[in-house]
């Protein structure tokens, strides 16, 4: 059966994020304010309750309590708010998807921790709008679901080879489809008219070393080592995801996301155990 990641694309009925791409439009216009970019949020219910919630916890680490989106608005900023809710917009879109090939919760627990440790990662080094780091970590794995919900005969497949030759499931599916996940999910970044951090991290981050990495050097480095770390301490193991072994870092991706192995264990140590239980308070995979 031939098929790309374009034909994955219209396969999966997956919506795109509406409400943060009205944001990006308004946003870039110097005239908005934070009322009209509220008015846009208000439009969705359900969404606004999940951004206030979000702004609330101690995920987020605000002092005041936040009970308007025009306040989160003023408080968080514009671009960190717009990310937010993209991450929100996203779960929506996906958490109907179900497959028997994975264990959906592993799936997303995996993913959440990946996202927070690249937050934290992108905290250490004082990276601009830290949530887009969270957004592309959350993201990173999305391809696979795209491929197990629109072609599971070859997803089961790369799985299977993947298992019985102990390759890891990228270099499996390369191998069954002639492209990987994350090469899916790099697509639907570009679906999406998503920013090319966000793209060229969720695209390359099994191969951080690829020279199109280099164009978001940053983002790429900083979401390949939150995967890695990720698959082999905390809340989360890349063995209990059903997304294959686990993988060296890349050992460029340490200079590419401007950090020192010892102070990036340190910091993931510190605090993403509880960030993770706080992200998953906020984020409903069930809807």
């Amino acid at each position: 059966m031939a098929i790309n990641p374009r034909d994955l694309i219209n396969i999966v009925p997956a919506s795109p994020p509406r409400v943060y791409m009205r944001l990006c439009e308004l946003i870039h216009d110097p005239s908005t304010t934070a009322d009209d970019l509220a008015r846009v949020i208000a439009i969705d219910p359900a969404l606004t309750g999940r951004l206030l919630k979000l702004v609330n916890s101690s995920f987020y680490g605000l002092s005041v309590p936040i009970d308007t989106v025009s306040r989160a608005i003023t408080v968080v900023g514009t671009q960190q708010l717009a990310h937010l809710v993209l991450v929100t917009e996203a779960v929506s879109a996906f958490s109907g998807l179900t497959t028997t090939l994975m264990d959906m919760d592993r799936f997303w627990r995996h993913s959440v921790y990946v996202g927070v440790v690249a937050r934290i990662l992108a905290q250490q080094v004082r990276a601009d709008n830290p949530e887009m780091y969270f957004t592309a970590g959350l993201l990173h794995d999305i391809g696979s679901l795209m491929i197990y919900h629109g072609v599971p005969d070859l997803a089961q497949e790369a799985l299977y080879r993947s298992r019985k030759s102990n390759l890891p499931l990228q270099v499996a599916e390369q191998q069954v489809m002639g492209f990987d996940h994350a090469a899916v999910g790099g697509e639907l970044m570009r679906a999406w008219h998503l920013p090319t951090p966000l793209e060229c991290a969720v695209e390359y981050h099994h191969a951080a070393d690829s020279k199109y990495a280099t164009r978001e050097f940053r983002a790429v480095g900083i979401v390949h080592l939150a995967d890695v770390l990720s698959s082999i301490s905390g809340a989360t193991r890349a063995s209990e995801t059903g997304t294959g072994l686990v993988s060296q870092p890349y050992p460029g991706a340490w200079a590419m996301a401007g950090l020192s192995m010892d102070a990036a264990l340190n910091a993931i140590v510190e605090s993403a155990d509880i960030q993770f239980a706080e992200a998953l308070g906020f984020l409903d995979f069930t809807r």
